[in-house]
């Protein structure tokens, strides 16, 4: 899995408590660090960037945070920014894909991630305005000229990543990474979804998911509607299996995305230690989940699919650790 950036820097989260979440994430184990440019407070721009260097510097030494001539990333995780979306108030965003304000961004992003190059940008958003082959061809270039390990684009559709990868010369053949939203509270993707995995898939295109939970506050709401996990009257299914099993419902939730789709980095953010340390457990290779018997998986399947059933409908007001990223 992923550790997700946003929240630590879009919202009121203090700087100290969103390095202790990428601490706690790093310290159980993950491997993969999700930021963005337009992860940042209204005022300032590339903070969670810099938050990010800052507490990768601190662990794994300067030299190692941007080596051009190191792919194996001197033992840290990769780090995965975007470009091509930007800040501009404190609750809106712009989307500008030309390819000399991706160059600029790139740049930015090097500085604020003291990097020599940068281990995997996308394109945060396709623009309207731009053709996504002049985009994605940019961060091409970039990639080119040693400033990008790899190139991927993140909120595209099928068909938008159909016809890049299928447009001519090197720049659909530069596409690595796609990020899309991919939720465990949906019994299944939405075809234009299952369409852009299985394009993956045959393209041999990562796919990184985020909002695994549906989005702030929905997993939430879910299990209130029945009791949730402190365990009312009538708890939800997947809230006893928990208790039972002695793990939380996002960590089932997780698991069971993770088994759905055993390719997947799963993007999680976390605004609390204690839920960064608990994401990654649950999508540790040695953590019990990934290694359920089949019957411990067909009552985890149940779980999951009662949600399913009425998720659409639930109500109710969030928790304020919510797990998912602006996006």
């Amino acid at each position: 899995m992923a550790a997700g950036g946003a929240s630590w820097s879009v919202g009121d989260l203090d700087d100290a408590s969103g390095r202790a979440c990428l601490e706690a994430a790093l310290d159980a184990g993950v491997q993969v660090v999700d930021t963005a440019g337009a992860y940042t407070r209204a005022d300032s721009a590339h903070h969670n960037e810099e938050l990010v260097a800052d507490v990768l510097a601190r662990r794994y030494g300067t030299a190692s945070l941007g080596d051009a001539a190191d792919p194996s990333h001197g033992g840290r995780p990769v780090v995965v920014t975007k470009v091509g979306h930007h800040r501009t108030g404190a609750a809106s965003w712009d989307v500008d894909a030309r390819p000399e304000v991706l160059h600029r961004d790139v740049r930015g992003s090097l500085r604020a991630l003291r990097a020599e190059a940068l281990d995997v940008c996308l394109l945060h958003w396709p623009d309207p305005a731009v053709p996504l082959e002049e985009s994605v061809g940019a961060l091409a270039d970039a990639q080119r000229e040693g400033l990008v390990r790899a190139v991927g684009v993140s909120n595209a559709t099928a068909e938008q990543l159909d016809a890049l990868l299928g447009a001519p010369g090197a720049d659909g053949a530069a596409v690595a990474v796609l990020q899309t939203r991919l939720s465990a509270l949906e019994a299944a993707p939405a075809p234009g979804t299952q369409a852009l995995l299985a394009l993956c898939e045959r393209a041999g295109v990562q796919v990184m998911g985020y909002a695994p939970f549906g989005g702030p506050g929905r997993l939430w709401r879910a299990l209130a509607a029945r009791g949730g996990d402190a365990g009312a009257a009538e708890p939800s299914p997947l809230a006893e299996l928990a208790r039972a099993w002695g793990c939380s419902a996002h960590q089932l939730l997780l698991a069971w995305l993770l088994q759905a789709h055993p390719r997947l980095t799963a993007v999680v953010g976390s605004t609390r230690p204690a839920s960064a340390r608990e994401a990654a457990a649950a999508g540790a290779p040695d953590h019990p989940l990934a290694h359920l018997t089949a019957g411990q998986h067909r009552d985890l399947s149940a779980a999951v699919a009662e949600l399913h059933a009425r998720t659409a409908t639930t109500q109710g007001s969030a928790p304020s650790d919510s797990s998912e990223d602006h996006r």
